[in-house]
């Protein structure tokens, strides 16, 4: 994902009303998941869908762009499994800490695709090429 899919707004799925600035997304991320809603999805307005799903404590960040190009941020220096990341379909999921991030370091990451409307191009895996 590279420059072509700069984003210059972004908003929850499916919800109507205004873009969300960096912040107000921040606070959103946090409030879901200490609310118990632990898969968000966020949309731009050039096709992009972050897709982000937590137990708390660790966050798998995925990025789809619209032409099928999709990718995740990597912790290279985990390891082990972490499980309890419940999908909005009720299922529970159990991922390599290598294929999530610390909630600090995924806010980051997060941030840093809300600004850029791309992938940072450390810590990150192409899963799809576009």
């Amino acid at each position: 994902m590279d420059e072509k899919h700069r984003a210059s707004s972004w908003s929850l799925a499916g919800a109507e009303g205004s873009p969300l600035t960096v912040s107000e997304i921040r606070a959103l991320l946090t409030d879901r998941a200490a609310a118990g809603s632990l898969t968000t999805v966020l949309q731009s307005d050039t096709g992009l869908m972050l897709h982000l799903v937590t137990n708390r404590q660790r966050v798998m960040v995925m990025l789809m762009g619209a032409d099928g190009s999709a990718g995740h941020a990597i912790d290279d220096g985990a390891q082990g499994t972490s499980g309890g990341y419940l999908l909005e379909n009720g299922q529970e999921d159990e991922y390599a800490d290598r294929d999530t991030l610390a909630l600090p370091d995924a806010l980051s990451v997060v941030e840093w695709i809300l600004i850029h409307g791309a992938a940072p191009e450390i810590g990150w895996s192409i899963d799809v090429p576009g």
